[in-house]
């Protein structure tokens, strides 16, 4: 009997002994995957820096030979595309670095680690009636923003706004990090469901509020 505890107990400690063994591996493996992550989080910075450099006066074209070249052309080239995966990073890039470096004069430790697209999206500006008040995201063009709202009483005073300031970096900075990128358009657009006079409206088996769109299974007027 006493001999056959002793294997039991021997299997049990051979079988901790490995699962610590893969344990340690597993996390070796882990941490140099964190490591890498660090890495490739403070490249992007880089990469939008000499992006909107080779952008500039289209120095691209003299790259490519070719004075008719276009920018999406430069970036679908193998080089190009093997550092920014798609054309969409690149604008991401680009605007990250103008705004936050170039613009704001912050350090690059500074934005380290905050999420790209959520950085990207605070970046933009937006256009805002100075009579009305109406405020209109996603619409670079003046001439689209006033063919849009060319029928509306108001006849708009369109003026450019940015929505970070080196006033209030440190505001935004604490939502990035901790909003969603769901919440973090909702506060860039002001939105405040919790305060929100709702105005419903029926979309196809759910209730959506016109002012916040805040979306809801549940009949309001229930």
């Amino acid at each position: 009997m006493a001999l056959a505890s002793n294997g039991i107990a021997n299997n049990v400690f051979t079988k901790m002994k490995s699962i610590q063994e893969k344990s340690k591996q597993a996390f070796l493996i882990f941490q140099k995957l964190v490591e890498l992550a660090k890495i490739r989080s403070t490249t992007y910075v880089a990469v939008g820096k000499y992006l909107s450099q080779i952008r500039q006066e289209n120095k691209f074209k003299l790259i490519m030979g070719d004075d008719k070249a276009s920018w999406s052309a430069f970036l679908a080239t193998p080089e190009i595309k093997g550092l920014i995966s798609n054309e969409a990073n690149a604008y991401r890039y680009v605007a990250i670095y103008e705004k936050y470096i170039k613009e704001l004069g912050l350090s690059e430790k500074e934005i380290l680690g905050l999420d790209t697209v959520s950085l990207y999206l605070c970046s933009r500006s937006y256009w805002k009636c100075e009579k009305c008040n109406k405020a209109v995201y996603n619409i670079r063009s003046l001439t689209q923003l006033k063919k849009k709202f060319k029928n509306d009483k108001c006849k708009h005073d369109w003026r450019k706004h940015s929505i970070l300031t080196k006033e209030n970096w440190e505001e935004w900075k604490h939502k990035i990090k901790e909003l969603s990128r769901t919440d973090l358009k909702k506060a860039i657009k002001g939105i405040d469901e919790m305060n929100c006079a709702h105005q419903w409206e029926e979309i196809p088996a759910k209730w959506k509020c016109k002012l916040c769109g805040m979306i809801t299974n549940i009949c309001p007027s229930k």
